[in-house]
């Protein structure tokens, strides 16, 4: 599901605490642009208890860098979500939460493109 500004996630790297703003986000991945300069993350390196904020929905996550590409001028870094066995994906309860936020998001989306279609 493509992220608005609502979607937000605190993160502790080398004891400094870094916010960020969320871009996309699956059961699989996410990826966000830090609010601040790029903390300069290192490749494949595994973050704990990452604290999301999805529109009011909090959860707690692990995930790995595994991407950073850059998009209009900004640092995009995309993150795998690991499971507490150290496999890909999320827990049970962060899944069901994300299941929940991505249904929503494609609801209201599709919603708007049928009410503009046939309000016409």
């Amino acid at each position: 599901a493509v992220c608005t500004d609502s979607y937000t996630a605190t993160m502790s790297y080398r004891g400094k605490d870094l916010c960020c703003t969320l871009k996309d986000i699956s059961i699989s991945h996410f990826s966000c642009v830090f609010d601040e300069n790029d903390p300069e993350l290192r490749l494949h390196e595994k973050l704990r208890e990452i604290q999301m904020n999805l529109r009011g929905v909090l959860i707690t996550v692990d995930a790995v860098l595994c991407l950073k590409r850059v998009m209009d001028d900004k640092t995009v870094h995309v993150f795998v979500f690991r499971t507490d066995e150290d496999r890909e994906g999320l827990n049970t309860e962060p899944l069901n939460k994300v299941n929940e936020i991505i249904h929503a998001s494609m609801t209201e989306k599709i919603s708007l493109l049928l009410k503009d279609a046939f309000s016409e």
